[in-house]
């Protein structure tokens, strides 16, 4: 009777350890997803924003548009790798875009 008690904690602490992993694993699992959509997104209006550019005969911007883009792929794959370089992939393309914000909204070529 004794060893039918201890092999029923034992078995009961081991599924609660599981559904606790499980539990932990899938909140991770749901923020990472909705980071890599937003990210796509962001992409998706990235493409048209360089599209729009090249359009208007910015050829300059539209090759730091194309640049950004490029170091966004590369930090969304390295982010799916889990990669530490993601986040400073991410900040160059986002010094970029600035820049060029920037330049439209004083007028540069």
């Amino acid at each position: 009777m004794q060893k039918t008690k201890l092999v029923l904690g034992i078995a009961a602490a081991l599924l609660a350890a599981l559904l606790a992993g499980w539990i932990w694993g899938a909140s991770g699992r749901s923020a990472m997803a909705g980071a890599l959509q937003a990210s796509e997104l962001r992409g998706d209006l990235l493409g048209r924003a360089d599209e729009r550019v090249k359009s208007l005969g910015r050829t300059s911007d539209a090759m730091q548009i194309e640049a950004a883009l490029s170091r966004i792929d590369d930090a969304q794959r390295m982010a799916g790798k889990l990669d530490q370089g993601a986040n400073a992939r991410a900040g160059e393309a986002a010094k970029m875009l600035a820049d060029v914000l920037d330049d439209a909204a004083y007028g540069l070529p």
